[in-house]
C-alpha cells in the first residue's frame, strides 16, 4: 500500500508541473524496491527526465533498467529507449551493436529495432543501408501500420 501511495504521489507531482520533484520521487521509490513497481518507477523517472530536456540523465536510468529489470521485454524496451535518446550522441556502431539482439525474427520488438537500425544507418551516413531497411519495413505486412507508414515517409525523405 505504501509503495502504491508513493507512486500515486509521484504521478501527482508530475501532473502538477513539478517534473524534477516527480523524477526524484520515482527514483526514491525505485531504490526502496526491486520488484515490478520499482521498474515501473524507473520507467516513469526516465520518461520525465527525457521530457524535461535531460536525455543524458534519462539514458542513465534506462541503462539501469536494461541491467536490472526482471523481464527481458522490459530490458528490451529500455534498450530501444537508450538508442532512440542517444541517436545523435553515441557512435552509430555502438547503437547498432545494442540493437542486434532485438533484430531477431522472434523478438516482439524487432520492428521498432529495425526502424531504429535504419535511423542509425542514416546517422552513420549509409543511405543505401537505410533505404534497404526502410523499404523492407514498408513492405512487411507483419510490421505495425505505424512503422510501415513511417518507413514509407522516410523512404521519400531519403530519396
Amino acid at each position: 500500500m505504501a509503495q502504491g501511495d508513493a507512486f500515486v504521489q509521484a504521478l501527482v507531482l508530475a501532473g502538477n508541473g513539478k517534473p524534477h520533484d516527480a523524477a526524484d520521487a520515482f527514483a526514491s521509490l525505485a531504490q526502496g524496491t526491486d520488484d515490478g513497481i520499482g521498474t515501473l518507477a524507473l520507467f516513469n523517472q526516465a520518461s520525465i527526465l527525457a521530457e524535461s530536456g535531460e536525455p543524458g540523465e534519462a539514458v542513465k536510468v534506462y541503462e539501469t533498467i536494461a541491467k536490472t529489470a526482471p523481464q527481458k521485454a522490459l530490458r528490451d524496451i529500455a534498450v530501444l529507449s537508450i538508442v532512440a535518446l542517444s541517436l545523435e550522441t553515441v557512435d552509430p556502431a555502438e547503437s547498432q551493436a545494442r540493437l542486434e539482439p532485438l533484430l531477431a525474427d522472434d523478438n516482439p520488438f524487432r520492428f521498432s529495432a529495425r526502424e531504429l537500425s535504419a535511423l542509425v544507418a542514416l546517422r552513420a551516413g549509409d543511405k543505401a543501408k537505410a533505404r534497404e531497411l526502410f523499404k523492407a519495413l514498408s513492405e512487411d505486412q507483419a510490421a505495425p501500420s505505424g512503422v510501415r507508414g513511417r518507413a514509407q515517409e522516410m523512404l521519400l525523405a531519403v530519396g
